[in-house]
């Protein structure tokens, strides 16, 4: 029964229902919470199978991990890959000026590598061209954008294919929750693409610029809904008590 009332909806009204629905229930933790929930939420159950921390950013789905983390290995910085892991918010913190809830929801906090979550800044996610700035141990990457008819024309970070669709879906997830505050966030409406580098628009319905959701759309279609989300989802929802819809 968690989505009732979204029948024969479309549209906006269907996203505004989600986002009544999925908002419900107050994130009542601090962000020092989240190592403790990873430990449930973002375990390798699925490549490596060990119980080692599950890292987006730096698995590598065909082998073996260059390096694995315990869940007792946080750290604030790094000057190299594989020396620790800390939070990741996959829309930057400065785009909701690090407020809760936003600072410490589960959906789009996650737990990647300490230095390619630095190095990865405040870019958007993208399609990396042919110039390339950092490539990292699991083929993720940082280099100019070239994504069509994108309107930003700076860096971006691209991950891997494997994880492109949970991360499209976790940013859909933020427009849709996140309704009604969007308008208050950090959106740039500079004319200088180069600086653009948060693809909000500033608008409650729409959220994304139009070229981000094609593209979030695209790694949605590319990359479904795997086990390792869903699971994710679910053990989310037993502490969040929402789901990303």
């Amino acid at each position: 029964d968690y989505y009732n009332g979204t029948e024969n909806l479309s549209g906006y009204q269907l996203k505004s229902k989600l986002h009544d629905i999925i908002s419900a229930k107050p994130i009542s933790w601090n962000y020092g919470d989240l190592q403790t929930f990873y430990a449930t939420t973002d375990v390798d159950r699925y490549y490596e199978k060990d119980g080692s921390l599950l890292d987006m950013y730096s698995e590598i789905p065909t082998g073996p991990d260059a390096y694995v983390y315990n869940f007792s290995q946080m750290i604030g910085s790094a000057n190299a890959e594989g020396l620790g892991w800390n939070r990741e918010h996959m829309m930057p913190q400065s785009t909701f000026y690090s407020n809760y809830p936003m600072y410490s929801d589960l959906f789009f906090v996650i737990p990647t590598d300490a230095r390619i979550n630095q190095l990865r800044s405040n870019y958007p996610y993208g399609i990396v061209g042919s110039t390339t700035f950092h490539t990292f141990t699991n083929t993720s990457k940082i280099g100019n954008i070239a994504v069509p008819n994108a309107t930003y024309t700076g860096r971006v970070y691209e991950p891997i294919n494997e994880f492109k669709g949970d991360i499209a879906r976790s940013l859909l997830y933020f427009a849709v929750r996140y309704e009604g505050k969007l308008g208050s966030f950090n959106f740039d409406t500079s004319v200088d693409p180069t600086k653009d580098q948060n693809p909000l628009n500033g608008s409650e319905e729409q959220a994304f610029e139009k070229w981000y959701i094609q593209m979030l759309i695209n790694w949605h279609n590319q990359d479904p809904v795997s086990q390792k989300e869903i699971d994710r989802n679910n053990y989310v929802y037993q502490i969040q008590k929402n789901r990303n819809p």
